[in-house]
Parts: C-alpha cells; sequence; structure tokens
C-alpha cells in the first residue's frame, strides 16, 4: 500500500492487471486502464510547500476511492501519476464514464490549511483486449494517451484508440532508432567527478549517459532519455548502463584504484518493474568487482512509492556493499521522515537550492539544516551544481564534505578523465584523482557577508 494515498502500488496493481486480463479472456468482458495525471500539482509543492502537496496527494486518494466501484483498484505511479484498473467493462464507453467522474471529482477545490487548492487531471485511456492483451503495453499505451491530453490542454481524457494510427507510426520511428542506438553501441557514459571542496580530490564518479547520434552528433539525457520512458525502453537501457558502468568501474580498478566508487543514477521505472538487484548482481560477477565500487543514485519520488518495500531492498543492497544517494533533495515529494527513516549513505542537495544563493537566506539556511541533520543521522552531504568560485567558497566554508558541478570539472568520456590522474604516489592508493580546483578569485568578503 503507498502510505501517503492509501493506494495500492504499482507492483500490487500490475499483479491485478494480469489477473484481470487473464479472467477476461475466459468471460469476454473488456479491462480499461485510466492513467491520470495531477494538472498544476508542481506549482503547488512551489508554493505552498511539501507538506501540503502531501495532503493534496492524500485527498487525490480519497476521491480516486469514492468514484470507481470496490472491484476496480487504483494506485499511485510516484509523484502525481495515478492508474486505475476497470476489470470488467461491456464497452469502451464505461471507462470513458468513469474518467468523467474522476475529472469532475479531481477539479473541485481542495481545501488544506485555508488554503482552495484548484488541481485537475489529464487521464489517458487503453482498453483489452482492443489496444493489447499485454500488461506493460496497456499501461505504456495509457501513459501516451494521458501525455496526448497534457499537448492538447489538460483536463479531460483521451482513448488510446481515438489517435492509435498515426501515434503507433510516430513512436514506432522513435523506438526504431533508439533499439538501433542500443544495439549499435551509440549510448555511451561520461563521469564528472564528486569532489572534495577542500582538496580538490575526487571522492567518486558520477555516470551520466550520452547518446552518440550518427546525425546529430552527441546528444544529452533531456533530448532523448524522455522517449526512452515513452517507449518503454528505459528498463533494456538501465540494464545496458549498470553493465557499462561496472565495465567502467573494473577499468578504474585494474588501474591501481581498488577504492574507485561510479555511481549510477536508477530511473524509477527501472527500480519499480526491472528487476535491478540482479542486475547489479550479474555486472559485479561478470566484471570482476566488488559491490562497492558501484553506488546508486536514487531521486524521491522513487523511495516513497512504497515505504515499507524500499527499505527492505535498500538494506538489502547495502548489506553486500552498495552505498546509495539520495539525489536531488530538496525537489521532489519525500516529507522529512522518509529522509530519516530510509537507509542511505549519501544526501545531493538539489542544485535548484544553491542557484538561489546566496541572495536567498532562506537556501543557506535550509543547506546548513540538511548538513546538521544529515551529520545526526550519520550520513554524508553533496552539494550539486556548483558552477562558480563564489558557489564553491559558500560550500567549502560552509563545511559541506562534498560538491559537484562545472566548477570542478565537466562530464568527460573516462579515457579523458583518466588521462588527467595524477601518477599515484606509492604510501597513497586512494590519491587517485588531481585536484580539480579552478584558480579563480573570490570576493571573501561578499561569502561572508552572505553567510552573516
Amino acid at each position: 500500500m503507498d502510505d501517503l494515498t492509501g493506494l495500492s502500488t504499482l507492483r500490487v496493481f500490475r499483479v491485478g492487471l494480469r489477473e484481470a486480463l487473464a479472467r477476461a479472456e475466459q468471460t469476454g468482458r473488456a479491462v480499461a486502464v485510466l492513467f491520470a495525471d495531477l494538472d498544476g500539482f508542481k506549482l503547488v509543492n512551489d508554493t505552498l510547500g511539501h507538506t501540503v502537496g502531501n495532503r493534496v496527494l492524500a485527498a487525490v486518494g480519497t476521491r480516486i476511492r469514492q468514484q470507481i466501484r470496490r472491484s476496480d483498484m487504483a494506485a499511485r505511479v510516484g509523484g502525481d501519476e495515478f492508474v486505475v484498473l476497470l476489470p470488467e467493462i461491456t464497452c469502451p464507453d464505461d471507462a470513458g464514464r468513469v474518467a468523467g467522474a474522476l475529472l469532475g471529482a479531481l477539479d473541485a477545490p481542495i481545501e488544506v490549511d485555508g488554503h482552495k487548492i484548484k488541481i485537475g487531471a489529464s487521464i489517458g485511456i487503453a482498453v483489452a483486449p482492443d489496444d493489447s492483451t499485454d500488461v506493460d503495453k496497456l499501461l505504456e499505451m495509457a501513459d501516451v494517451a494521458m501525455y496526448r491530453v497534457k499537448k492538447l490542454g489538460k483536463r479531460r481524457f483521451e482513448f488510446f484508440a481515438s489517435f492509435c494510427a498515426g501515434e503507433r507510426s510516430r513512436r514506432s520511428s522513435i523506438e526504431g532508432q533508439l533499439r538501433s542506438a542500443l544495439d549499435g553501441d551509440q549510448f555511451v557514459m561520461h563521469y564528472q567527478p564528486i569532489v572534495d571542496p577542500g582538496t580538490g580530490h575526487a571522492c567518486f564518479f558520477e555516470a551520466l549517459i550520452r547518446w552518440q547520434h550518427p546525425d546529430r552528433g552527441l546528444l544529452l539525457p533531456h533530448e532523448f532519455v524522455p522517449f526512452l520512458d515513452e517507449t518503454r525502453l528505459i528498463c533494456q537501457v538501465g540494464e545496458w548502463a549498470v553493465g557499462r558502468v561496472a565495465a567502467d568501474a573494473a577499468t578504474l580498478v585494474r588501474s591501481g584504484r581498488p577504492n574507485a566508487v561510479v555511481t549510477i543514477n536508477i530511473d524509477p521505472k527501472q527500480w519499480v518493474m526491472g528487476d535491478l538487484a540482479a542486475t547489479i548482481d550479474r555486472a559485479v560477477e561478470s566484471n570482476a568487482i566488488q559491490h562497492r565500487n558501484i553506488a546508486l543514485e536514487i531521486v524521491e519520488s522513487t523511495m516513497i512509492q512504497d515505504f515499507v518495500w524500499t527499505r527492505e531492498w535498500l538494506t538489502a543492497i547495502r548489506e553486500k556493499g552498495t552505498t546509495v544517494f539520495l539525489d536531488d533533495f530538496g525537489s521532489g515529494y519525500a516529507a522529512l521522515n522518509y529522509f530519516m527513516e530510509l537507509p542511505f549513505d549519501f544526501v545531493k542537495i538539489d542544485r535548484s537550492i544553491l542557484k538561489r544563493c546566496p541572495g536567498d537566506r532562506v537556501s543557506l539556511t535550509l543547506i546548513q539544516s540538511i548538513k546538521f541533520l544529515a551529520r545526526q543521522l550519520g550520513i554524508m552531504v553533496v552539494a550539486e551544481g556548483v558552477e562558480t568560485a563564489f558557489q564553491h567558497e559558500l560550500i567549502r566554508t560552509g563545511g559541506i564534505p562534498l560538491a559537484q558541478g562545472f566548477h570542478y570539472c565537466r562530464p568527460l568520456p573516462l579515457d579523458v578523465l583518466m588521462s588527467l590522474f595524477e601518477p599515484e604516489a606509492e604510501n597513497s592508493p586512494d590519491a587517485y584523482a588531481p585536484p580539480f580546483l579552478p584558480q579563480r578569485s573570490v570576493n571573501r568578503q561578499a561569502v561572508a557577508a552572505a553567510r552573516a
């Protein structure tokens, strides 16, 4: 059960959908999947805070339950996305009527702490057997239909079948290019050091995927990852990424750096739908490295989809030696108790918080508060997005132990990064990186004034 809304989790929902499809094959009835995304929810979080946002999500869960039958199922996918299963309907219009009822319920203002909050939803619908009888494809089609609603103006519903011909053609073309990229080794990894701001020595290396497109050149994640998500190739590419990172970690280990640690970002769908633990085990074994040579970076919204399962999974993988980073902390939906109770080793303060410094004193206070709390919990803090000498000095003098950003080094191919390494001293096998501290002047009085 999702702790925040009281709805099912996606894992339980997938089991229910699979069983409903099996029954429908016997009865000849139809099955519908509704994929809903809240409209305007990010603004609620940004303006009223995550506590209010969490209460809005809880209210949404209640309203969804009120609009469906006892035999139906609703689940929170993560963040502000929800799915509804209608296991026995006579025709697609039945799903349309439920979608209309949900839109009406979610369009009504939600009152929290005296605030009347107006959101709404966009809903995509896929129907079995007309669209597909496969669990993943039905979820994908409903998701695609929902995104089409977003593009057309939001606050309505759309059936996948109503635009499937053109959409399938477009998706087939995109999916073909992405599959060719995967099969043709067009995806590559670049690495950005995570450094000690006091010494400039790299402690970890974050793996960041790129697409070496044959026609368009080197593409950054925002230019293709959404399409991986949309075509459900994210798990396959994620599995490749784990293998690539393990191989590169092995290169570092064989070069005389046994304590090298490479971090990899885990997509929420890979976390929920894929067998991530087994993928990591295979990659570690096949490359003859240790679990401690790989670290996982997981965003807030991923970690709160199923609290109990998340805690058990993280505990198990940490026992093998893999360290875990909570990524982009301060940008998602997590309440403070998740930060305090889930087992991880590092927390990365989202770059948006540092970007507001020094003009925003609240952000400075927030950084120090996170540092204090993390220290009490035995967690190391990383400041993301350090791009200027001023920000570096704020972090260094503020006692933040680790930092990352363009100020120190841009993401680079592994061979280029390794060419920067200093020859190791015989008595210092851990000193496997040069000082990443550009010699740039900074007004230390201004830094002190910002902290005052």
